[in-house]
C-alpha cells in the first residue's frame, strides 16, 4: 500500500515539476537566452531633431542602469540592417528607401535581467521627454509578451 501511495504521489507530482520547468527550459528562460544574443532596446529620434539634441540624447542614454555601449545609427545603417534581415526572403522586403526611416541610438546592455532593470529604471522613464526623442522600444521582456518570439525559436 505505501509503494502504491508513494506511485501515486510521484505521478501526481510530474505534471507540476514539468509545469515550473524542472525537466527543461521554461519559456522565461528560453526568452532570456533569446535575449542574451543581443540584449538591447532602441531610442527613436524625429526627423528634425538637431546635434544639440542628439548630444544631450547620447550623453542621458549613459545614464540609463547598465548601459554597456550606445551607438548611433543613420537611416542608411537602418537600411541595411533592413535587408540583412531580409536577406533570405528579398521578395518580401518593404519598397522603402532610407529617407523614411528613422535615425536611432541602438543601447547595449549586459543580458536580459540588467535589460528589464533599465527598462524599469526612473531614467529610462525619463527618455521619451527628452527633446528630440521620438519613440523608446524595450521589446518584450516577459515570456508572457513574446510568445510568437518563443515559437519562432522551436521551428
Amino acid at each position: 500500500m505505501r509503494r502504491l501511495v508513494t506511485a501515486l504521489l510521484a505521478l501526481a507530482l510530474v505534471p507540476a515539476l514539468a509545469a515550473c520547468g524542472l525537466f527543461g527550459e521554461s519559456d522565461q528562460e528560453r526568452l532570456d537566452r533569446l535575449i542574451a544574443k543581443d540584449p538591447k532596446f532602441t531610442v527613436f529620434v524625429k526627423n528634425a531633431v538637431t546635434e544639440q539634441q542628439k548630444t544631450g540624447i547620447e550623453k542621458y542614454l549613459h545614464t540609463v542602469p547598465h548601459v554597456l555601449n550606445v551607438e548611433f545609427e543613420t537611416r542608411e545603417q537602418a537600411l541595411n540592417r533592413l535587408k540583412e534581415m531580409y536577406a533570405a526572403k528579398p521578395d518580401e522586403m518593404p519598397d522603402i528607401t532610407a529617407d523614411v526611416l528613422p535615425e536611432s541610438y541602438v543601447v547595449y546592455v549586459p543580458d536580459a535581467d540588467a535589460l528589464r532593470a533599465a527598462r524599469d529604471s526612473p531614467q529610462a522613464a525619463g527618455i521619451k521627454d527628452l527633446p528630440g526623442v521620438q519613440d523608446v522600444v524595450f521589446g518584450c521582456l516577459q515570456a508572457s509578451e513574446c510568445q510568437e518570439q518563443l515559437d519562432q525559436m522551436d521551428k
